[in-house]
């Protein structure tokens, strides 16, 4: 067992590349757990991705350990059946790709928000010259892309002005 647990580090370039990942709560059980005792087996669902490689997002719950211990660990302790091996060379780009296009997508809706308060804090009073109350729950349903609004008027057009005055 120590000998297992000092070949853990990845020490070289090639050892990380060749290394394998596995959860740090996994291997906080282990080494908390008595030799005599049966330790669990490796789930590694925690740190896998939807696309079944290892998740980018959680590398703060993952370890990564060179290629002879994860053999090791493997033998000796299994891998829990619903779980797959998330080598070091196969860190998942989708995932990557995903969360960006996400923050991407909260990024311009905060944009229109951000919009939509300014101008709205600039409105003109109701009985104002061309003055004009539109629903706050509207508003909100059309900025998230749901609600009966924007399944109406996907493009937005009712909320355009062709600067007369009428819609």
């Amino acid at each position: 067992r120590e000998n297992l647990f000092n070949s853990l580090p990845c020490r070289t370039e090639e050892e990380v590349v060749g290394g394998f990942y596995v959860t740090t709560d996994w291997l906080k059980h282990w080494v908390s757990t008595d030799p005599k005792d049966l330790v669990d087996q490796v789930d590694l669902k925690g740190i896998t991705s939807q696309y079944g490689r290892a998740d980018p997002s959680k590398v703060a719950e993952m370890k990564l350990v060179r290629k002879d211990a994860w053999y090791t660990i493997k033998e000796q302790y299994k891998i829990a059946e619903d779980s797959t091996e998330l080598p070091a060379s196969e860190l998942c780009v989708q995932s990557v790709i995903d969360e960006c296009q996400r923050r991407k997508t909260l990024s311009t809706e905060s944009d229109i928000q951000a919009t939509l308060k300014v101008l709205l804090a600039e409105t003109p009073h109701v009985s104002e010259a061309g003055a004009v109350w539109v629903s706050k729950v509207w508003s909100r349903e059309v900025v998230a892309g749901k609600g009966k609004a924007r399944q109406d008027d996907p493009d937005g057009e009712q909320v355009r002005c062709d600067g007369s005055g009428s819609q």
